[in-house]
């Protein structure tokens, strides 16, 4: 045989088969199928928010002594259809309240239902609204990483554009997810919005995920996998995340690349507290559902902390006025700075997508608050 021939055949004899997998709507089959006896979840589980650099010298009044701005916990329930239900605890640093948050998503209604009580005795929030445009990942919850259903939302948006192709990461085949965002209507070029690395040998799930609202990257997530019993069968599950932003402002308040994180999330599950397929009926889904009493020693001391600090004073109409008028005056800022740039340049979308929404439901408690008082 011809010496040339041999590196080519070898070549050939080495390639990995074509499985046929090469767009997101066969990506999002396989993945289905791969996940399929995962029926429903439940688990709790805990994590951390530490500033670093410039943004925890700046925050350093509510840090602690290893720069933890937030711990948080909580209760996740699961189910194949979309179903989701969390019950979160955050407590932030300093002198702060600890605080509640709820998330109930019901899919045949459409239904996304936000109850958030910011700790002590003030007046909490409920907000429900359709369901379409939720990003459900963005939550502190393990749907951070356990993203089939966000994989199926990308699927399903008319704004985003994908491609799917096959890399090699430490010696694992994984398809990569690449999501760019389109501007219909606009003379502007699709933009690189983010990517998701997905191992199809571990039940689908994704061991990375990277953001890219800012050049070259925004935020980076690695995620942790184990292996669990589903009857007979090995199943793997995401169990950990270990998410880093690069982001910062600019002399102008504009969102900039940083080359070391600015923030560091940690999330795991508690051990020995993931349960599959116990058939949560609808009533788990609604605020009606109460999760009893937690396994985690970490999520116990958080409800210990919420129901001291419900004990508290409750604000005076002066300090609620304040609060309103600081928040207002932050939306009126993130305002203008969305109308006078657009989406390509520099624009401080990551802030203003809190503090925007942060400020819409301050405003509303206080008046529902300034109005019970008045009454």
């Amino acid at each position: 045989m011809s010496s040339f021939l041999i590196p080519i055949l070898a070549a050939l004899v080495s390639a990995p088969p074509d499985d046929g997998i090469h767009d997101i709507r066969s990506l999002v089959a396989a993945i289905e199928a791969l996940q399929r006896p995962i029926e429903d979840f439940r688990c709790e589980f805990e994590g951390a928010v530490v500033y670093k650099g410039a943004l925890a010298e700046e925050w350093k009044a509510n840090l602690d002594a290893n720069g933890v701005f937030e711990t948080f916990g909580g209760v996740f329930v699961w189910k194949r259809e979309g179903e989701m239900f969390a019950d979160i605890l955050h407590n932030v640093g300093g002198d702060a309240n600890a605080a509640s948050e709820k998330i109930m998503i019901r899919p045949q209604e459409r239904v996304f239902e936000h109850h958030n009580h910011p700790g002590g005795r003030s007046i909490g929030n409920v907000d429900i609204r359709n369901l379409d445009g939720i990003r459900i990942s963005g939550y502190k919850t393990p749907a951070s990483f356990f993203l089939i259903d966000d994989l199926k939302g990308i699927r399903d948006k008319d704004d985003r554009a994908t491609t799917v192709t096959d890399e090699e990461v430490d010696g694992r085949p994984l398809k990569v997810l690449t999501v760019f965002m389109v501007f219909k209507g606009t003379d502007l070029p699709d933009r690189l919005f983010e990517r998701y690395w997905i191992d199809l040998h571990r039940n689908g799930h994704a061991v990375r995920h990277e953001t890219y609202l800012v050049d070259p990257l925004s935020s980076r997530s690695d995620i942790t996998l184990k292996s669990f019993k589903i009857g007979k069968e090995d199943v793997w599950m995401p169990v950990a995340s270990v998410s880093k932003t690069h982001i910062e402002d600019d002399a102008k308040g504009l969102s900039v690349y940083t080359r070391e994180p600015t923030i560091l999330q940690t999330m795991s599950i508690i051990d020995r507290t993931m349960e599959f397929n116990k058939h949560p009926g609808p009533d788990v889904f609604t605020s009606k559902y109460k999760p009893g009493t937690p396994i985690s020693d970490h999520l116990k001391k958080l409800q210990y902390k919420y129901g001291q600090d419900k004990l508290k004073p409750q604000p005076t109409r002066s300090e609620v006025e304040a609060m309103l008028d600081s928040q207002l005056a932050k939306a009126e800022t993130q305002k203008n700075e969305l109308g006078a740039a657009p989406f390509s340049e520099g624009v401080n979308w990551w802030a203003w997508s809190v503090s925007g929404l942060g400020a819409a439901v301050v405003a509303s408690l206080a008046a529902l608050w300034m109005q019970r008082r008045a009454g």
